[in-house]
């Protein structure tokens, strides 16, 4: 399941391509199978890749996992404030570096060649 914090901008047009203009033209499916669908607003192809939300998955993990663990049982004496700051950081790092990517289509002239 995508994870989306914020609008995503598309790489072509720098406008920001939300769920619900996706739900209304018919491509939020597409869009969460991982495929290249059509911008809403320029009509190029984009595409969100498969590792765009590692960072924020890691950093969920990290926060609200790990450090509630570590705090109860009070393993390796790692402090528990430590692993969530770092489990945040994780979050807002990967929310920063989240973006869509540009989907280039081979022309026919590339097919013709091979």
């Amino acid at each position: 399941m995508s994870l989306i914090l914020s609008p995503l901008r598309c790489p072509w047009c720098q406008h920001p391509v939300t769920k619900s203009e996706l739900r209304e033209n018919g491509l939020l499916q597409t869009y969460l199978a991982r495929e290249a669908f059509p911008c809403p607003h320029c009509q190029q192809s984009v595409t969100l890749p498969e590792k765009a939300e590692s960072l924020i998955s890691s950093g969920l993990f990290v926060a609200v996992i790990l450090a509630p663990l570590f705090y109860y049982y009070q393993w390796l004496f790692v402090d528990p404030r430590l692993l969530f700051s770092l489990g945040l950081a994780l979050v807002i790092t990967g929310a920063l570096f989240q973006k869509l990517q540009k989907v280039i289509e081979p022309s026919e002239s590339d097919n013709e060649q091979e």
